[in-house]
């Protein structure tokens, strides 16, 4: 019975922060697009899309790879530890990486700072 009770509890847990992740944009837009002129409303977006790109670069395939291999290895923790620490360091180095290439993108594409 306990154990149903944790699952749940992480269940609502899950599923407010996946719902708010999908909410606060929808708040946000309408209230952005009052304050801002087109043209920042227009850039906020441009950085915004690139920023989901470097997230997929940095998260690629990690979720995935990760968890199979943590699932089949669950009972060696020494294994689990290793394989955490090396998918951590490696999205380190991706995101580091992408730190170094954001200020490159921004200054070779004009529409980050010029007006459209």
């Amino acid at each position: 019975m306990k154990a149903l009770l944790i699952k749940s509890s992480n269940f609502f847990w899950i599923l407010l922060l996946n719902g708010s992740k999908l909410l606060v944009p929808i708040v946000m837009i309408p209230l952005l697009a009052r304050t801002l002129s087109k043209v920042e409303l227009s850039k906020y977006f441009m950085a915004q899309a690139f920023a989901s790109f470097v997230m997929v670069i940095v998260e690629y395939g990690f979720n995935l790879s990760a968890t199979k291999f943590i699932a089949r290895n669950k009972s060696d923790h020494v294994t689990v530890k290793k394989m955490v620490l090396s998918v951590q360091a490696a999205k380190i180095t991706l995101f580091l990486f992408s730190g170094l290439l954001i200020p490159l993108v921004y200054y070779l594409i004009p529409a980050f700072h010029k007006d459209i």
